[in-house]
């Protein structure tokens, strides 16, 4: 599950036991393998008082659920003192399981130039593509539903005025349909709640017009967050862009019934978690269409020093963990 997360990740049981670390974990904390045996997460945290994990998970996650960040010094396997903020939230599931996220708090800095002028090539490719859809849209939708109204006021034009007002319904209903049409299209360029009245809003209307076109249950929930609270613009809009293209996907291609939609904000970074009951994918064998719309969503992420990961499960679903900076000049945050 966290193997190809970018950042130092453990899974741990109900009690806080470890039960396996990531790659990046071992890098950390400079073990040499990645076996839960060998992770004495009490020698790592030993300068805590008590049983810090069980502390994290009786308070953070039982009395809060995803809890605060916890910032404290660990101790690498060499006994090398240094400060890292933990973050521990569950995961759903048959069996009570945790995910411990730990970030080196020294390395914020680090790497930030990296990949930079591809990066800055892909923006530039998302918004040609961006525009090609728009005009897709325009095409496809309004351009020939203005053409059909067009028709439509001409053959009343031609069978005389008698007809003209018993035309007027479906003319109205045309203008109501091309209207409706343009105002998606408008919110999809920018949605206004979002600058009005911030994240929370947008996607709490964004999570009503989906149910109330398909059926599908979004369970969504803003974790120890006012609804009033506002992020940097740039956090919102990617926020929003990714969790919309995250459901739109869901929608399209899981076959879902059920979404659970969570959002935490610590003091350096907005977590939020998608988890659908649908039948999951390959992430090795996934249909050109879902790679692009997964690959949006990733970009928009790193551009800001975030990452998404996506885990998926065939016939088990697909989780979406989203990591995005509160701070954008702190570099990359994973």
């Amino acid at each position: 599950m966290i193997n190809a997360f970018l950042v130092a990740a453990m899974v741990m049981d109900g009690a806080g036991r470890v039960q396996a670390v990531n790659p990046a974990f071992v890098a950390l904390f400079g073990f040499e393998t990645s076996t839960p045996e060998e992770v004495d997460v009490g020698v790592l945290f030993q300068d805590q008082p008590g049983d810090l994990i069980g502390q994290y998970l009786r308070y953070g996650m039982l009395a809060q659920p995803f809890g605060e960040p916890v910032q404290l010094k660990v101790r690498k396997r060499s006994g090398e003192v240094f400060s890292v903020e933990l973050m521990i939230f569950p995961v759903v599931g048959n069996e009570v399981k945790y995910i411990g996220i730990v970030r080196h708090v020294g390395r914020a800095h680090e790497g930030f130039g990296r990949g930079l002028q591809a990066i800055t090539k892909r923006v530039v490719e998302v918004q040609e593509e961006e525009r090609r859809r728009i005009a897709r849209d325009l095409h496809d939708e309004t351009a020939q539903q203005m053409s059909a109204l067009k028709m439509q006021l001409l053959s009343l034009k031609a069978d005389g005025p008698e007809t003209l007002f018993a035309g007027v319904p479906g003319i109205t209903d045309g203008v109501d349909t091309i209207l409706r049409d343009l105002r998606r299209v408008i919110m999809d360029l920018r949605p206004k709640i979002l600058d009005d009245f911030g994240l929370h809003e947008a996607l709490f209307s964004l999570v009503q017009d989906i149910e109330k076109r398909i059926e599908l249950i979004i369970d969504y929930k803003p974790l120890g967050i006012r609804p009033d609270r506002r992020f940097p613009p740039e956090v919102e809009l990617a926020a929003y862009r990714i969790v919309k293209e995250a459901l739109n996907n869901i929608v399209k291609h899981s076959g879902a019934s059920s979404v659970i939609l969570r959002m935490s904000a610590f003091e350096h970074s907005l977590i939020i978690v998608l988890q659908d009951d649908g039948v999951g994918f390959n992430t090795d064998q996934v249909d050109v269409q879902i790679t692009q719309g997964l690959s949006g969503m990733c970009e928009r992420a790193t551009i800001l020093g975030g990452c998404v990961e996506i885990r998926s499960f065939q016939g088990r679903g697909t989780v979406v963990v989203v990591v995005l900076p509160l701070q954008l000049d702190g570099g990359n945050l994973c």
